[in-house]
């Protein structure tokens, strides 16, 4: 099988690596302030991967290994025009996932999640 999967180039390894830590560096924020809402995800950190289960760190890294250079910087400079506006893009991705589950907002996720666990813990 290893014929047939392409070798990473150093450009690649480098583009996913600095478009990884900054999505990082955003989602731990993200986590600070939507407590309830990251306990239903992924670990953080690779550190934290087992056989059953992947951190975000080792998912989006893999992930974008797969993407071409070309679409690396392109997905790095939106990353970085995003910043320059305010904007998370781990937020923005976050909103839409939860938008597919029916919350309109992260607080309304946020709100929802916290009171399924506090009726779980009584």
């Amino acid at each position: 099988l290893s014929h047939r999967v392409r070798p990473i180039d150093c450009a690649t390894n480098t583009l996913a690596e600095e478009i990884t830590d900054k999505l990082l560096e955003q989602t731990m924020e993200l986590r600070k302030q939507y407590p309830y809402i990251s306990r239903t995800g992924r670990p953080l950190r690779s550190t934290s991967d087992t056989p059953n289960i992947t951190s975000v760190e080792t998912y989006q890294y893999s992930e974008l290994l797969t993407y071409s250079v070309a679409t690396l910087r392109a997905l790095q400079n939106h990353l970085i025009a995003c910043e320059r506006e305010g904007i998370s893009l781990a937020k923005e991705i976050q909103q839409n996932s939860l938008k597919t589950y029916g919350f309109r907002t992260m607080e309304e996720a946020e709100e929802y999640v916290k009171r399924q666990a506090e009726k779980k813990n009584g």
